[in-house]
């Protein structure tokens, strides 16, 4: 059993994927959205990741425009592993590496065609154990602590965190040294090499350093971004968003006013890092319409994460 759901801007994708589940007979429960009329993506989320956390179906399937801001959603749901993607290597990484129970893609950013595809690459793909396990459990320890962490209200502090393990470490040196040449403070919380170290220990420490307001922003790296991504938003008040192309830093600091940006060292190269930190940096909150969705992001967090 496979839980879809989609707002209005991952509707046609979200019927795509549809269509292939029938031809391959693989049962499916449609939470909508049934049309391209602008509906909120938080409450189609939460309903999707509750249905699939409770053991109803064995994966989900989420579509808005950019998959980013309906993957936070989700992510802020004890069990969940919601993964953004983009391309055949995160389709399949996010499988073996962070056993993701949740595909989440955009309508605004890829084809029907190369949905279908991820999705079936998504079904299809193994979950390796080994050392992913305990980063995969790791995560969970992060859920179970969040219920009794409570974010101060007070302003942040100026500046960025930063993280990364041995897969985004060349990212996050580049990035440094554009913020050194900026003039914008920042803190490294490792890792200082590219020696492996889980990604999930690292994420909650600039997750939690972000949200506690001691930095306005943080910007995490991994190999996909995604495990990373997934990690930080265990933590109340974090909203992280995956991100692999200009359209998508833009809109996720518009839309869900993202305050960690995570890019992957195994899907974009130094010089895009550089770029997608700057408009992350520099677009504002567009505020209206978008408020209300980023209040229900905390809703869902107040409910149990």
């Amino acid at each position: 059993m496979i839980a879809l759901g989609a707002d209005h801007g991952g509707y046609r994708l979200k019927e795509a994927v549809k269509r292939y589940l029938e031809e391959k007979q693989i049962p499916y429960r449609d939470f909508g959205t049934d049309s391209e009329e602008s509906i909120d993506y938080g409450p189609v989320a939460e309903q999707v990741a509750r249905f699939v956390a409770e053991g109803k179906a064995q994966r989900g399937i989420l579509c808005c425009g950019t998959g980013i801001g309906i993957s936070i959603a989700a992510n802020k749901v004890p069990g969940i592993r919601a993964a953004v993607v983009t391309n055949d290597f995160c389709a399949e990484m996010t499988r073996r590496h962070n056993d993701a129970n949740i595909l989440c893609m955009g309508g605004r950013v890829i084809d029907e065609e190369t949905a279908v595809r991820l999705t079936e690459i998504f079904l299809t793909t193994p979950f390796e154990g080994g050392r992913h396990t305990r980063r995969v459990a790791y995560i969970h320890k992060i859920e179970e602590e969040a219920v009794d962490f409570a974010a101060p209200k007070e302003e942040a502090a100026a500046g960025i965190a930063l993280g990364a393990d041995h897969g985004g470490y060349r990212l996050k040196e580049a990035v440094k040294r554009y913020l050194e040449e900026k003039q914008i403070p920042y803190r490294d919380f490792g890792a200082n090499s590219e020696e492996s170290v889980d990604y999930a220990p690292i994420a909650e420490q600039v997750a939690r350093f972000v949200a506690e307001g001691k930095a306005e922003r943080g910007i995490l790296c991994c190999g996909t971004g995604i495990g990373i991504s997934i990690a930080a938003n265990k933590v109340p008040g974090i909203r992280a968003a995956v991100v692999t192309n200009d359209f998508c830093a833009e809109m996720t600091r518009r839309h869900n006013d993202a305050n960690i940006l995570c890019m992957g060292g195994r899907v974009i190269d130094e010089e895009t890092a550089v770029r997608l930190t700057e408009i992350f940096l520099t677009t504002p909150f567009e505020g209206g319409r978008h408020a209300r969705r980023v209040a229900y992001i905390g809703q869902i967090e107040s409910k149990g994460l």
